[in-house]
């Protein structure tokens, strides 16, 4: 019960029966797996925490990971890092986890440091590097990253290319952001995907190209309201103010709707 709870968002139920559970049954390592996964209060997860040594578990590296994630969720980097440190042996999850939180925290060269580090790197620990760099103004770093990336021959994700995708937006990188559109082509990411498609459109309009913004944005079999509001931006950004209008009419009258996904396929990392 408290597993589905957890895996259905319902953290406050799952958290009331993990406690009405402790009157009468001991909390094994899947209930705390669980429940750590549920927790997003630094307090409540110290407490959870306790409980977990007091039943003998803090060595499972399940549930330390679990803890590291807790803490990460909770911008707790000390404790997080505690956790990592007093860990025997640790997996991939360990590394990516701990790299992702001081990205996440804007603790770059502490996550760097840690991304150096780990002896097996995946998607996920390059992306979250990556996306610390552009969520905390560094594009450059991150393009640089993006570089390295492909440099490894390591397959690239759709998270990959939003992300780096949104650093050509911010800085302007046209030619850069072309490049990385042929990559994803070369990829078999598909542009038309509403994901990578609303982040084209994004990046051409922001980087002076209303043409293949448009381009971009009428080719997508299906829309959403991120595509719609980065074509009306992209407009009023290049001064042509009727037509931003026409289009916030039509998706007004519910044109965007007639272009939803009916799901999104494109696998996030």
């Amino acid at each position: 019960m408290i597993a589905g709870y957890a895996h259905s968002n319902l953290r406050d139920d799952a958290l009331n029966l993990f406690k009405r559970m402790q009157y009468h049954l001991e909390p094994n390592r899947f209930t705390f797996s669980s429940v750590l996964s549920a927790c997003v209060d630094e307090e409540e997860g110290k407490q959870i925490h306790g409980r977990v040594i007091i039943g003998g578990l803090e060595s499972d590296l399940v549930l330390r990971n679990g803890l590291m994630g807790l803490y990460v969720k909770c911008r707790c980097m000390v404790d997080a890092r505690r956790v990592f440190d007093k860990m025997s042996q640790r997996n991939v999850v360990s590394w990516t986890t701990i790299v992702a939180g001081y990205a996440k925290c804007g603790l770059l060269e502490e996550a760097h440091l840690m991304f150096d580090e780990t002896p097996q790197r995946n998607i996920v620990s390059w992306n979250a590097l990556i996306a610390g760099y552009a969520q905390h103004g560094n594009g450059d770093q991150a393009l640089v990253l993006y570089c390295q990336l492909r440099q490894s021959g390591m397959a690239l994700s759709c998270s990959t290319f939003a992300t780096i995708l949104s650093v050509c937006s911010g800085i302007a990188a046209l030619e850069q952001g072309k490049l990385v559109h042929a990559h994803m082509v070369k990829c078999c990411l598909y542009e038309e995907d509403v994901v990578l498609g609303s982040s084209l459109v994004d990046m051409y309009g922001k980087c002076g190209s209303i043409e293949d913004a448009q381009r971009m944005f009428y080719k997508m079999p299906e829309r959403n309201v991120v595509s719609w509001t980065a074509m009306i931006d992209g407009f009023g950004k290049h001064g042509q103010a009727k037509e931003a209008l026409q289009l916030f009419q039509q998706m007004e009258e519910g044109a965007w709707r007639r272009h939803m996904p009916s799901s999104i396929n494109c696998r996030q990392e």
